[in-house]
């Protein structure tokens, strides 16, 4: 599935993470009354009428301000606006226009991104009556919402849905598209470019739907790849803060053209922790995924013990890459970059792989033979079958007497065991649970 990316940007305290929150239906951001609460990255995936999109809430805007914070919410700000498919600038009717929103509109008016003007805190008639003010901003129509009540906000969404843009779908079937992704200057581009100049026919390569990406088709012992490689920053700056910004967008529009992932670390620093957000990324997208540990070269020691020592490492900071296979290369010696390919052709075999009901019911009656259900409260949970819904990723329903007394620790459990019995190497592994009958 593709999914636009539609970021929510305007000065403090206008309302932001209140209609974040509105819009996904749920309190993810933390809101308060004090100007600045929001200054890290949110998103999420959000749903109106059928469409889906990526929903991202910014810090407050404060341009030129001399705390440090300030500049770099306002980077992080920037960011979004740079690479958002649309733009939603909030306001307050409460408060009225401010010199902030003038200079942000007037910023936002250089940009050929769809922008959608809402004027928030609208709770009855005659506050919308103060609502005209704000088309002095000269950005289209302005959509009156109160994000607290949900008032307009249904209108609102419906011109979003409306204004953005169609996301093409992969005009190859039987390619498999692969993100390249991790954080910059980790050698994503060098990966790519030792792929596609070792003995593989190049087909094209031609701009991605997420700015500044490359899809890169070729062809690989008869098996075509496209390749979304997301190296290059659009802007450069020296705040962090923006540039692990800048990641995140571009992982999530790299994601959802992708059927696996490639992520790439180096060997040198190990597992950081924005290497770990980006892998729970790809993991929650359900994508398959590979670990590319690269730079190997760079250090001293080379052998198996080494690279052993690197993965238990790796997998005891983060115990949900267990899953995952991985491979340590040189993109710049081109050692073992051609197993990349291979590996992703694996990892996608494991995708479509299906488990067939019966295998399935077997496999749950030997389960619950050894480790049966935990009762709660005196009542007996029985599992009456599993069945797999569905592939890439691989989801399993088992049926219960009492879907809801099934505990989190027995469903992992029983993820383990699938794990076990059937791989699924680098594929998320879902386990639901329903009543029966």
């Amino acid at each position: 599935m593709d999914a636009p990316v539609v970021a929510i940007i305007g000065r403090p305290n206008v309302g932001k993470s209140t209609l974040f929150n509105r819009i996904l239906k749920r309190r993810q951001a933390v809101t308060a009354e004090i100007a600045g609460t929001t200054r890290d990255r949110s998103y999420a995936l959000a749903e109106w009428t059928g469409t889906h999109f990526y929903l991202v809430d910014t810090g407050g805007y404060v341009p030129e301000s001399e705390n440090e914070i300030d500049r770099m919410v306002c980077a992080q700000a920037e960011a979004a606006m740079d690479t958002a498919d649309l733009i939603l600038l909030v306001t307050d009717a409460q408060v009225g226009l401010q010199e902030i929103d003038i200079r942000l509109a007037k910023k936002l008016r250089r940009q050929k991104t769809p922008i959608v003007h809402v004027v928030n805190k609208i709770d009855n008639e005659k506050v919308e009556l103060d609502a005209a003010e704000h088309t002095k901003l000269g950005l289209g129509d302005v959509h009156s919402v109160a994000a607290e009540s949900g008032r307009g906000t249904g209108d609102m969404l419906d011109v979003v849905v409306a204004a953005l843009p169609k996301m093409p779908a992969p005009v190859d079937v039987d390619s498999i598209r692969v993100a390249v992704l991790g954080r910059p200057n980790v050698g994503k581009s060098s990966l790519v470019n030792a792929l596609v100049g070792n003995e593989r026919t190049v087909v094209s390569s031609v701009p991605g739907t997420t700015r500044d990406a490359i899809d890169t088709h070729l062809v690989y012992s008869g098996q075509k790849f496209t390749l979304v490689d997301t190296a290059g920053l659009r802007k450069r700056t020296k705040l962090e803060g923006a540039i692990e910004y800048f990641t995140t967008l571009r992982t999530i529009g790299a994601l959802t053209r992708s059927r696996v992932a490639v992520l790439v670390i180096e060997a040198s620093e190990n597992l950081t922790t924005q290497d770990a957000h980006i892998a729970a990324q790809i993991i929650e997208a359900g994508k398959g995924l590979v670990i590319c540990v690269n730079k190997w070269d760079l250090l001293s020691d080379l052998d198996h013990k080494k690279a052993d020592r690197f993965k238990l490492e790796l997998k005891d900071r983060a115990p949900f890459l267990k899953f995952v296979p991985f491979l340590f290369v040189s993109a710049l010696t081109g050692r073992r970059v051609r197993d990349v390919l291979d590996l992703v052709v694996e990892v996608d075999r494991e995708m479509n792989k299906r488990i067939t009901t019966s295998a399935l019911n077997e496999f749950i009656a030997e389960v619950i033979e050894r480790k049966p259900p935990p009762s709660l409260r005196g009542k007996p949970v029985r599992i009456y079958y599993i069945t797999q819904a569905k592939a890439g990723p691989a989801k399993f329903v088992m049926f219960c007497s009492h879907p809801d007394l099934i505990t989190e620790s027995y469903k992992r459990f029983v993820h383990n065991q699938i794990r076990k019995r059937w791989g699924f190497i680098g594929v998320p592994v879902i386990i639901d649970t329903r009543k029966s009958g």
